[in-house]
């Protein structure tokens, strides 16, 4: 799987990214300053912003108040900052993984915590600097 974020339309080979940026969704995509993640890797962060997200959508799109946000993004960096010493079955319940496809979700979890690591550190990052920008990020599903 691909972890890396990227920051430009240009980097993007399809529509299947999952989209943050500064401030509330305003109806348009792909906008210049977000950052983009392949959907199924941002399944390894999600569990834990809708943990925090009351009604995440991974399908909508979805306003996060910058309290919110920085909450997602401390659990991100002290998650990323565990996850090489975790069992798999503890790094799964850090990132609050779903369950129901625990095999494939620990094989992948198993062969790629360096990369997981550092997309959660990436992301953590971005997210905290659109704080700076607005009281709000937006996360734009598929």
């Amino acid at each position: 799987m691909d972890y890396r974020i990227r920051r430009s339309k240009a980097e993007l080979d399809s529509t299947g990214f999952i989209e943050l940026g500064p401030g509330r969704y305003n109806g348009a995509h792909w906008q210049p300053g977000f950052v983009f993640v392949w959907s199924d890797a941002f399944g390894m962060a999600e569990g834990i912003l809708a943990r925090h997200v009351a009604g995440y959508d991974h399908l909508d799109t979805n306003d996060v108040h910058r309290d919110v946000v920085l909450r997602v993004t401390a659990e991100w960096r002290a998650v990323a900052r565990r996850l090489p010493t975790l069992s798999t079955a503890e790094a799964a319940a850090a990132l609050h993984l779903e369950r129901s496809y625990a095999e494939p979700v620990d094989a992948e979890l198993d062969a790629h915590r360096a990369e997981i690591a550092q997309m959660l550190l990436e992301l953590a990052e971005a997210c905290e600097g659109f704080c700076a920008q607005s009281d709000w990020v937006c996360v734009l599903g598929v």
